[in-house]
């Protein structure tokens, strides 16, 4: 039987057979025809989380201070959700800590938590005084108006299931938000392009890695999979670092900013100049950072 016939390398967005792309981590990543995601085999999707451990011994004071750093963004982005919707009401699945929903709360939102990490959800009950649940059955069918997937879906192996699985928690005509790196933001892109035409690597640049970032979405992808689970479109774009909504600067992409003087000459030219590059890739596709919003049907 081919990899191809026992599912190992076909889209797990929409089932069509991937093409070889290259490798990420000592991985081969495969690009579908049809969609566009960038994917591990479903054998390396379904590895354990490399993560499991984070959380095991949290700081507080860093805690507290990356949700206050965060707090004029996420205010942005529940602003913008609640010209979206009637009622204010989110969940957040796959939150972490929960430092957006610790700010939702203060701004009136009846808000809930989805965090199977026991490490962050008992930091979360401790240090910022919320309750997150490990399963969705906790949460009523149609009774949120905002579901929200911010740095979630690219650590999961079936997307599509995932997704379907809790649409049936978001009420008639609310709002996804969803929330993903795009694997081929501009700098990236030139370094693969680079390295294509003078050697004879397959190696990637991309966020993708074994356990962790197991798929690649572009706007395209991230358009198809929620469109193939009935999902109307709204607005996508890009944005990269230095957005303040989204992406402030120095943003860590998980609890809060650094600052610029306690970073090295090395890290910040080899890492963060890259992310505000990639600033002019964002009209055409090419920013740091996917981000779209969905509306259920009603």
């Amino acid at each position: 039987m081919t990899p191809e016939c026992n599912g190992e390398t076909t889209c797990p967005c929409c089932d069509t057979p991937g093409r070889r792309l290259g490798t990420a981590n000592g991985e081969t990543v495969w690009r579908c025809a049809d969609c566009g995601l960038w994917y591990y085999g479903r054998s390396v999707r379904n590895r354990p989380a490399s993560d499991q451990d984070w959380y095991a011994q949290p700081d507080p004071a860093h805690i507290r201070n990356g949700r206050d750093q965060m707090r004029p963004a996420f205010r942005r982005q529940l602003a913008a959700l609640a010209r979206l919707v009637e009622e204010r009401s989110i969940l957040d699945a796959g939150c972490g800590l929960g430092l957006f929903l610790s700010i939702a709360a203060e701004e009136g939102w009846r808000a809930h938590g989805l965090e199977r990490n026991p490490n962050a959800a008992r930091a979360a009950r401790e240090i910022l005084g919320i309750t997150l649940s490990a399963e969705a059955d906790t949460v009523g069918d149609c009774s949120v108006h905002v579901l929200r997937f911010s740095h979630v879906l690219e650590h999961v192996a079936a997307p599509r299931d995932f997704v379907s699985g809790l649409l049936g928690k978001l009420a008639p005509g609310g709002i996804v938000i969803a929330i993903v790196p795009n694997v081929a933001p501009l700098c990236y892109s030139a370094v693969n392009a680079l390295r294509r035409m003078t050697s004879d690597s397959w190696r990637l640049t991309a966020p993708m890695s074994p356990g962790h970032h197991v798929l690649g979405f572009t706007g395209r992808s991230l358009r198809r999979l929620f469109v193939s689970c009935g999902m109307r479109p709204v607005r996508l774009f890009d944005v990269s670092m230095g957005n303040r909504t989204f992406f402030p600067l120095f943003y860590d992409g998980l609890i809060g900013r650094q600052r610029a003087t306690d970073i090295d000459l090395r890290t910040l030219v080899r890492y963060w100049l890259p992310l505000f590059v990639d600033n002019l890739g964002n009209p055409s596709g090419r920013g740091q950072w996917v981000v779209g919003y969905f509306r259920k049907a009603r």
